[in-house]
């Protein structure tokens, strides 16, 4: 009997190893290469990484069927088949609590949606391939969903999958900075008209596409690097924060000042749990500041020289970076820091010496500092949303726009806010009111709506023609890009999705920085998506981000991998 329960586990054990064998290649590939992958340069960029992609998840796939096809035979063969009747019972309705979490029944209602979306769309072929948008039809939207089981299923956690993903990123935002200054070292612009040099950029080609993956890089170092344990972590993870700030002011993009407030604003609530946590984040306010006034003092110094030297920077980086006084705050910080890092290594307890207490060296691993911090935090941050509603109102509704001087192109939101983004806004809404319920539910069809623009002939659509001259083919807001081709239906469940995942990073390995780097890098990702697409081009990584996530919160609850 005990032999034949070993034989049992044994089999069980080498099907599990070999799925997630599968889904570490996946992994590789879809963390590494993928974000270098280009194939005519900027030529066919989107289509190129498009193709890669899901390529990469149907051959996993397929490898998955086939393995587990296989281990079932064999399990036949040598123990009845009992692993595939315990694999099988957990699929009957008595078992579903226990096998699916919430995010997975919103996903599957998710890819249900853009399937019926695209069945009752006029124009199925366009909906299901995406060939008339951006290849974000409801092919692509399940193989995300694919994706997102395969690897949250099968994947092993190894800390290496961020580091390679780190550095690919480093590699990515190095390329898009030594674009700004015109270089072009990979000499992807060879071809390019060169009046649209400064809108493709590094190996994603638009540059709004480029700082949504820089996001992703910048939630995940951010948060290894304030919970580095070893002096060569830090560093690697300082220097990739560093980089990935840098590679998105860089980046000319509106869309990672959304992204960076993200990380700046709810990372305190992670790194806040320890003085050495508080510490690094001063550090990394201090290297954000650094960054942009150098960046400023280059943009005046060099920009003024030949066509060819710098971009230049654009909006709010240009303020803070040609304002004399971020050089004065950066320095504050940096002393702030140094100072802290000194009583630190010194071991002074801060509170007995401000006291005047004679005995202010503390002990060994007295580093944790309560929830105090945590609480003034949280106080900065609604008081800051206080004050920023206050604001907007106060430029929108109140009648004081001539208060808020060239900030008002950030705080007004008319059609011309965001680069005639507050237009593509209501002109969506305006096509989404108008349809039929039926297409109020599951929308027009995945990724249609540039047909959707090309066909509509109303006023609003004559102002897109007339006074800017051009036909919207994306919302620019993902969400409600969403809402408009897949429908109410999609939308709510794609939110219940990202919502109940990043629940349960956060509940379940909230201590865990592996985790937590996964969450805040797709947190910010999710929250540039408020002015920006899904593209095939960067959104994989986000999906992949997430179900890497999801796959190391598994593992922890079983115990698998460390907490610290």
């Amino acid at each position: 009997m005990a032999k034949s329960v070993n034989k049992k586990e044994d089999i069980r054990n080498a099907g599990s190893h070999m799925m997630a064998k599968i889904m570490e290649v996946t992994a590789v590939l879809l963390l590494f290469v993928y974000p270098l992958f280009v194939q005519d340069y900027y030529f066919d960029i989107l289509r190129a990484k498009y193709r890669f992609y899901w390529v990469v998840i149907v051959a996993a796939g397929a490898l998955c069927l086939a393995a587990g096809l296989i281990f079932m035979f064999i399990d036949k063969v040598e123990v009845k088949g009992e692993n595939t009747k315990n694999f099988f019972s957990a699929f009957a309705p008595k078992n579903w609590k226990n096998t699916f979490h919430v995010y997975d029944i919103a996903l599957l209602a998710f890819m249900l949606s853009a399937v019926i979306s695209s069945v009752q769309s006029e124009y199925l072929y366009e909906s299901v391939w995406g060939n008339e948008g951006r290849y974000s039809g409801s092919f692509l939207l399940c193989i995300y969903g694919l994706s997102f089981f395969l690897i949250s299923r099968f994947l092993e956690f190894k800390k290496w999958y961020l580091d390679i993903f780190l550095a690919a990123g480093n590699l990515a935002c190095i390329f898009g900075i030594t674009d700004y200054f015109r270089l072009d070292i990979l000499h992807f612009k060879t071809r390019v008209n060169p009046d649209q040099w400064d809108i493709f950029t590094s190996t994603f080609g638009n540059i709004n596409t480029y700082t949504a993956f820089v996001a992703l890089i910048l939630g995940v170092s951010a948060v290894l690097f304030v919970s580095a344990r070893t002096k060569k972590g830090l560093i690697w993870y300082y220097i990739s924060v560093a980089i990935a700030i840098a590679g998105g002011i860089t980046g000319i993009s509106d869309n990672f000042y959304i992204a960076m407030a993200v990380v700046f604003g709810f990372l305190p609530f992670y790194a806040f749990n320890s003085k050495k946590g508080i510490k690094r984040y001063v550090v990394l306010l201090a290297t954000t500041l650094t960054i942009i006034r150098v960046l400023g003092i280059l943009d005046v110094t060099m920009k003024g020289i030949e066509y060819g030297q710098v971009i230049g920077l654009d909006s709010l980086a240009k303020y803070v970076g040609h304002f004399k006084g971020t050089t004065f705050l950066a320095a504050a910080l940096w002393i702030a820091a140094a100072a802290a890092h000194y009583m630190e290594s010194k071991k002074v307890d801060i509170k007995k010496l401000l006291s005047g207490s004679s005995e202010i060296v503390i002990g060994e691993g007295q580093d944790a500092v309560g929830k105090l911090p945590k609480r003034i935090w949280a106080g900065v941050v609604v008081a800051a949303v206080a004050a920023m509603t206050i604001i907007v109102c106060d430029a929108n509704f109140w009648g004081h726009q001539e208060r808020y001087g060239a900030m008002a192109n950030y705080l007004i939101f008319d059609d011309d806010w965001g680069t005639a983004r507050g237009y593509a806004w209501r002109y969506a809404m305006e096509l989404y009111n108008q349809q039929p319920f039926l297409h109020k539910i599951f929308g027009y069809g995945a990724d249609t709506f540039g047909i959707m623009a090309v066909n509509y002939t109303g006023e609003t659509a004559n102002k897109m023609y007339e006074t800017y001259n051009r036909i919207y083919d994306s919302v620019h807001n993902a969400y409600l890009q969403y809402l408009v081709t897949i429908g109410a239906a999609g939308l709510i469940t794609y939110l219940v999705f990202l919502i109940s995942s990043g629940v349960c990073m956060i509940k379940k390995a909230w201590k865990n920085p592996w985790v937590t780097a996964c969450f805040f890098g797709c947190a910010s990702y999710a929250g540039q998506a408020i002015v920006n697409i899904d593209l095939p081009a960067v959104t994989p990584a986000f999906w992949t981000l997430l179900a890497v996530g999801i796959a190391f919160t598994g593992q922890q609850e079983k115990g698998n991998i460390s907490r610290n």
